[in-house]
């Protein structure tokens, strides 16, 4: 999601040396990528690999030959692990996490649309229009991610 945002940025900049500013951001996104290679050993062994993601999407679609395996699916077993907070909470506070969960991502989105162009206002067009194109955009991009 990070890249994503970081190539909309880089694309939708006007400054040439937008890299100067943005480099660390680059290095934090370069090191999620390489980190499950760099710590896990066992990552870039293929036969390991496919049979742990044939295990994962078996138990993610609910087809998992091991029952007593974290209840046999995810499904079954994210009830089990929610069935106590899903009892126990009021309908006030799961309407609040709702709208808090997505906090970070609208103030990410109004960031980028604020930093697109570099403040600096396109010729001929309005400010009211050019934000609401610049939000568009952002907004389409933000449903890809």
């Amino acid at each position: 999601e990070l890249l994503v945002y970081l190539v909309l940025f880089h694309l939708n900049t006007q400054l040439p040396v937008s890299f100067l500013y943005s480099w660390s951001v680059w290095m934090f996104a370069l090191c999620v990528v390489i980190a499950p290679w760099w710590f896990s050993p066992q990552a870039t062994n293929l036969f390991w690999m496919r049979h742990s993601w044939l295990d994962w999407r078996r138990w993610i679609d609910g087809n998992f030959n091991q029952p007593r395996v974290s209840h046999g699916s995810w499904a079954s077993w994210h009830a089990h692990m929610m069935a106590n907070w899903r009892e126990m909470l009021s309908p006030w506070y799961k309407a609040l996490t709702i709208c808090t969960s997505g906090c970070g991502r609208i103030i990410l989105t109004l960031v980028c649309v604020a930093s697109l162009n570099n403040g600096a206002q396109t010729r001929g067009v309005e400010q009211r229009h050019q934000f609401g194109h610049n939000a568009g955009r952002m907004a389409v991009a933000a449903s890809f991610t």
